[in-house]
């Protein structure tokens, strides 16, 4: 066999292991909230919550179509620094739930996903699981207090945020 013929065999069943795993995530999808279509608003906090099927640990990343890293900073790591991509958490204990400031500067845009991404859970991770596409939009309340919602993303970038199953 040829190394041509050879590469593109090894290509071929690269291609097609990455398939059922990500065909076998999606079909098992564990993510319950937020929902495609749904409408999130910028500056407050929502509740991403899951069913933790596997690992005992997972990353959070929220990706669009544009270049969200620009306006919200920090690079996705696990995604070679893709700035379509934010990350929300580097690494939370799986739970099944996290409460996520959403930024107050979030682009309007619903072409928004989150991945929930599990390192390594056993023999045939790592999975990604993602959602359809959301909207964030600002907030609805235009009294809201921004320094509040400003306040609340320092915390959080900041790692002092207290959500449920985490400490501070």
């Amino acid at each position: 066999m040829g190394s041509s013929t050879r590469s593109l065999l090894l290509l071929r069943v690269a291609i097609v292991t990455l398939l059922l795993q990500l065909s076998y995530g999606q079909a098992n999808n564990p993510i319950i909230r937020p929902q495609a279509g749904e409408i999130l608003h910028a500056g407050t906090i929502y509740n991403i919550t899951w069913t933790p099927n596997t690992g005992s640990d997972i990353g959070i990343e929220l990706w669009n179509g544009f270049s969200v890293s620009a306006t919200l900073g920090a690079n996705c790591d696990l995604d070679e620094d893709n700035p379509n991509c934010h990350q929300v958490i580097v690494s939370t204990n799986n739970s099944g739930f996290y409460e996520w400031a959403i930024p107050a500067n979030a682009p309007t845009s619903n072409t928004y996903w989150l991945d929930i991404y599990v390192p390594d859970p056993d023999i045939n991770g790592p999975y990604y699981f993602m959602t359809g596409n959301f909207t964030i939009q600002k907030a609805i309340n235009p009294h809201q207090s921004s320094s509040s919602a400003s306040a609340t993303l320092a915390s959080v970038q900041s790692g002092n945020f207290c959500g449920r199953g985490h400490t501070c």
